[in-house]
């Protein structure tokens, strides 16, 4: 009953500074929910990207004395497979063409067979540039080495076999040769520099016509890759796709037992997003989370800013008898209500900001990404709230008397970073970072000759760093100003006039007001009076008829008098018009109304 009462006198009485205090909650536990939800739809994006940019997901390579067919067969089988279409690879010992009087020979090359359809299943493998789409296609960089155009004739020359002769039909773009020429199975550090420049494409019955014979003699010199796209309906964190890419891949090598290796393009790529997705991931919550952290600090300063009228109040209850545990769960009722009230609101704000930026209104790129976002947010509010209402009041308890909390006292001397100007000096220094690092033409995303490289200057997150410690002490020394301002109104008792209260640890002057006597007493002391009154009344027990108090008359309260009252009850000696001991007379009646 005890707290629903506080808790409606801290609606109705105290709702503006709850209304503040939830407000500062709100902005922390949106501003992390909503980076969750940037970040959940970065990776999103990030990942449908790495996706789109792979023309063939699989390359599927045959083993020497593995049967091509059956290989395709059991891929085919894969529910995860849509398409699987057989593509060959022959090594020539060059191609020459013939121009009039002129012949130009090339060096080394590779003849690949195409079969019906390949273009359309894997349109991101080929750029059609002039000339037909189908037929015998010559590479841009082979067509330039030999002068070719669409029309003329190219010799393709076998190592051990009479060269054959094609027409050429169309003249083709690879955009994608890297991966299209990889060594299967082969790391990173043994792959070719760079892909042929000799390269021209025949239909697939051709192909086998030219190198059948070529199989049995030189089976490195002629090779049958499956070429194949799966399914796309994949986890939109790139690392939960890699994972269940690359799960894929080895699953599929075993079943295959040895009869082909697998070049996994789909899985390289995504294994590129999910570190980049880690790198932005660390890149925006030290630049994000500092936001949070300054919100939660102007949390505690508006708490903080009715620190003496709480800690009156909670004096007030613990001289009334309140128990330790009553104190600190009325202190816990008010930060529950400023945690849950601001996590709730943060919460439909950041819910809205995802939904009208991204389209979504998901805190993360998962459920379980979501629901750690969430709770992440909501925990730092509950922490924030506390941390500004309910660790205060556990302190205060445990180190301030009732007395000691009841006394009004001066105000406090500023922190020594408020003297010494440390938030304007760390403004300064990253503004001294900002402009050093762009006058040097730091980038962070490097693209020599068209390869995408990141450049990290961890020396740079100095000036970010700098920024928001130096904007949040100045936020404090901001918001501390302003409250200070009304301080005078919020309860605590001006010095009497003529004395010298404490400020900033010396003593000032205050001089007498006219209204003022000069022995101290206000010479309009109504409102003085009736408080003293009434707290006489409240803390005396109250006099009957004849001077005697109702207690010890037996009236309707009936107590008793106690040791200590009877120790305290003037004696015959002492009583008003007596005398006292020694012959001296008696201390004259205060009276009430002389006051």
């Amino acid at each position: 009953m005890l707290t629903l009462i506080w808790l409606r006198g801290l609606l109705g009485r105290r709702g503006g500074r709850l209304a503040a205090a939830g407000l500062g909650v709100t902005f922390a536990v949106a501003l992390l929910a909503a980076l969750g939800s940037f970040l959940g739809a970065s990776k999103a994006t990030m990942t449908h990207r790495a996706i789109g940019q792979v023309a063939v997901d699989w390359q599927v390579e045959a083993q020497p004395g593995a049967d091509p067919a059956a290989v395709q067969s059991a891929l085919r089988s894969d529910s995860q497979v849509t398409a699987a279409l057989p593509v060959g690879f022959a090594a020539t010992t060059g191609l020459k063409a013939s121009h009039g009087a002129t012949t130009l020979t090339t060096g080394s090359g590779v003849v690949l067979g195409l079969p019906p359809g390949y273009q359309a299943t894997f349109p991101g493998e080929l750029r059609h540039l002039t000339g037909s789409a189908g037929g015998v296609l010559i590479a841009q960089q082979t067509a330039a080495n030999l002068h070719a155009a669409v029309g003329d004739v190219i010799s393709i020359g076998r190592a051990g076999l009479a060269p054959v002769q094609v027409r050429v039909d169309g003249v083709v773009d690879l955009p994608q040769a890297d991966s299209l020429f990889q060594r299967i199975g082969a790391v990173a550090s043994a792959q070719p520099k760079a892909p042929p420049d000799n390269v021209l494409l025949v239909p697939m019955a051709q192909w086998q016509q030219f190198f059948r014979a070529l199989a049995g003699p030189r089976p490195d010199a002629v090779k049958t890759q499956v070429h194949v796209r799966l399914r796309h309906d994949l986890p939109a964190d790139p690392a939960a796709a890699f994972t269940a890419v690359t799960g894929a891949a080895s699953n599929t090598e075993a079943r295959l037992a040895g009869a082909g290796l697998v070049g996994d393009n789909l899985g390289a790529a995504l294994g590129a997003a999910r570190q980049d997705a880690l790198y932005s991931q660390i890149l925006f919550l030290f630049l994000g989370v500092p936001g949070a952290v300054l919100a939660g600090v102007l949390t505690v300063m508006i708490a903080n800013s009715a620190a003496s009228r709480r800690r009156r109040e909670q004096a007030l209850l613990r001289a009334r008898g309140a128990a330790a545990g009553q104190v600190l769960r009325l202190a816990a009722v008010e930060a529950l209500v400023v945690g849950v009230a601001g996590v709730l609101a943060g919460l439909l704000l950041a819910a809205g900001i995802g939904q009208a930026s991204f389209g979504s209104a998901s805190f993360g790129a998962s459920g379980a990404t979501a629901a750690g976002w969430a709770a992440t947010a909501a925990a730092a509010g509950l922490l924030i709230a506390a941390a500004a209402v309910l660790i205060p009041a556990w302190r205060d308890q445990r180190a301030i008397t009732v007395t000691a909390a009841r006394r009004t006292l001066g105000r406090p001397r500023r922190v020594w970073w408020m003297r010494y100007g440390v938030d304007l000096w760390l403004l300064l220094g990253s503004a001294l970072v900002f402009y050093l690092t762009s006058r040097n033409g730091y980038q962070l995303v490097l693209v020599p000759e068209g390869l995408p490289t990141l450049s990290v200057n961890y020396w740079a997150f100095a000036g970010p760093a700098m920024f928001w410690a130096g904007a949040a002490l100045l936020s404090w020394r901001l918001t501390d100003l302003l409250l200070s301002r009304g301080r005078g109104g919020d309860g605590q008792a001006q010095p009497p006039a003529g004395r010298k209260p404490v400020r900033n640890g010396r003593r000032q002057h205050v001089p007498a007001a006219p209204d003022d006597h000069p022995d101290g007493h206000s010479a309009r002391p109504g409102h003085r009076l009736r408080r003293l009154h009434r707290d006489l009344r409240r803390h005396l027990p109250a006099a009957g008829p004849g001077g005697r108090p109702a207690h010890q008359r037996g009236g309707r309260d009936g107590h008793r008098i106690s040791r200590h009252a009877r120790a305290a009850r003037p004696g015959p000696e002492n009583r008003p018009g007596t005398g006292g001991q020694h012959g001296r007379a008696a201390p004259a009646p205060i009276r009430l109304c002389g006051l």
